[in-house]
């Protein structure tokens, strides 16, 4: 064993060998009494520690100094790390331990807008997110989040003692498309005496944006008084679909975009048969088989050989994807991700989907274009369609999965124009029932936009009242009534309604109600109420 080091003196080191006993055990007796003291001081600390609450103490990163975090918004992201390797069930689980945890301090949190809780628990994914390329940043932000305002509705919170607000919405209108999505948020913002910020930047299912300049959007609300409230209408984000998912998919869309450059280098034409026309039609029905081009091939690979993937299969390789649309991973979990247990409210405008359909048919240019601008072409676009959809189900492929992925399972899919996205857009059951897996159901108001809409102003002054309440907004008879008559605010106003002037076919009405009515049955049991 070694020798026991000197023991340091104020001015010069005692030496064991010319001190007298008296003097060793003096310096002895003095080290102890440091020791004795030192342990009472972390004793001390420790108590303090354990008084406050373990879970609610965090370092911010950027200046070094101890936080109290708050119970609500963001409060499960120190658990997400202690648990990083963990499934994202494990981690909603771990969340809701954590909430409970955090229950005595949950009165610095706004709790009379917190919807009671069922059948889902919002979760905390954080460490199946930060698997997925691009995630880092979003998730790192969650974690600099600071204590909000508890008396606002809205999130709002500083990252530093200089720093300025930001916030995040309080409601969202979702959707879907062509339903007024964006019209009722204008309206809210013009005629509802405590909203006083709604925008529509699309932030959550596109990919260029960060979150910190997402919250920045709605910065403006903390300026204002503390009962005005802020929201986004945004309807894109219903949809779980791949196109409204490029967030969650990264990987994917990187590995595409390189590798589809690289084999514009290759020959487009047919090796097998010199003669054959390069056309669309041609190139469309040798996809995914030996006898396309080598630039096809390059790009698709051949169906059923593994020794040919192609970009699409390398692509899927990075990206792993099952029935959910991709991981399994969308935008709910990101967005129940960074509210923690104080899930903001969502209102959802469903229209008749056969009718949705047919006005994005007439809003979008492409559609018009290729298959003609009258009702033989809209009939033609939505025969084939749903040809396409179905051909993706009779392959025994699962229903959720052909909606969130259509355009992956084949090249066969992917070369449906526009992916038959469109249509899959019109089936709000199969996304709707993602969202409440994630959130509970009292977060959610589900509304016709045919009666938010309505001529008829006692049906459109109730339906509005219905969202003014789920708000916890001024829902009296007059606001109501003055949103609900109010004039247009919104471009997309002219396509949320049906235009008498354009009037599908009987016959291809009668297959569209065919097609939907079990989506529109399933929409019934998931929303407690028969709407169509």
């Amino acid at each position: 064993m070694d020798a026991p080091k000197p023991i340091a003196a104020t001015t010069h080191t005692v030496d064991d060998e010319t001190v007298t006993l008296a003097q060793r055990r003096q310096a002895q007796s003095s080290f102890l009494a440091r020791v004795a003291g030192g342990v009472l001081v972390l004793t001390v600390l420790v108590g303090w520690r354990l008084m406050i609450g373990l879970n609610t103490l965090a370092i911010d990163p950027r200046t070094m100094k101890m936080r109290q975090d708050f119970a609500g918004l963001v409060n499960a992201r120190d658990l997400a790390r202690e648990r990083a390797s963990s499934s994202s069930t494990q981690a909603m689980r771990a969340t809701k331990r954590l909430a409970e945890n955090a229950s005595a301090s949950a009165a610095t949190a706004p709790t009379k807008n917190a919807p009671t809780k069922n059948a889902a628990e919002p979760g905390d994914f954080s460490s199946s997110l930060r698997r997925l390329q691009g995630m880092e940043e979003d998730l790192d932000f969650i974690g600099r989040a600071g204590v909000p305002d508890a008396g606002r509705k809205n999130p709002c919170w500083t990252t530093g003692d200089s720093t300025p607000p930001m916030c995040l919405p309080y409601f969202y209108i979702l959707g879907a498309w062509q339903s007024g999505t964006e019209e009722l948020g204008s309206r809210l913002l013009a005629g509802a005496p405590t909203v006083g910020v709604v925008r529509a930047p699309h932030f959550w299912n596109e990919h260029t944006k960060t979150l910190e300049n997402y919250a920045n959007t709605f910065a403006s609300v903390a300026t204002m008084e503390r009962n005005v409230v802020a929201g986004d209408a945004s309807p894109g984000y219903l949809a779980t679909s791949w196109s409204e998912s490029i967030r969650f998919h990264r990987a994917y869309l990187d590995h595409m975009r390189d590798c589809w450059a690289e084999c514009q280098t290759k020959s487009s034409k047919f090796e097998d048969d010199e003669s054959a026309k390069d056309t669309a039609d041609e190139d469309a029905a040798r996809r995914g088989t030996s006898r396309a081009s080598p630039r096809r091939r390059c790009i698709d690979g051949v169906e059923g050989d593994p020794k040919a993937p192609g970009c699409v299969g390398e692509a899927n390789a990075k990206d792993p994807y099952d029935e959910s649309g991709g991981h399994g991973l969308s935008l709910p979990h990101l967005m129940s991700t960074v509210y923690g247990s104080s899930p903001p409210r969502f209102v959802v405008i469903v229209r008749e989907p056969g009718a949705r359909l047919h006005s994005a048919f007439w809003h979008y240019e492409h559609y018009k274009k290729q298959y003609g601008a009258n009702e033989d072409g809209f009939a033609a676009y939505a025969e084939q369609m749903m040809t396409m959809f179905q051909k993706c189900l009779d392959r025994g492929n699962p229903l959720r999965g052909c909606a969130n992925r259509f355009e992956t399972y084949s090249p066969e899919f992917e070369a449906v124009f526009y992916h038959a996205d469109a249509l899959i857009k019109s089936m709000y059951d199969v996304f709707l029932e993602t969202w409440l897996d994630v959130f509970p159901r009292e977060s959610f108001l589900v509304v016709k936009g045919e009666n938010l809409w309505s001529d008829d102003v006692n049906t459109s002054t109730a339906a509005m009242r219905r969202v003014l309440k789920h708000l916890d907004l001024d829902a009296s008879d007059e606001t109501a009534r003055r949103l609900a008559t109010m004039n247009a605010t919104s471009n997309d106003w002219r396509f949320a309604r049906d235009d008498p002037e354009r009037v599908m076919r009987d016959d291809i009405r009668t297959k569209l109600d065919a097609f939907f009515a079990p989506r529109l049955q399933r929409l019934a049991t998931l929303v407690g109420e028969d709407l169509y």
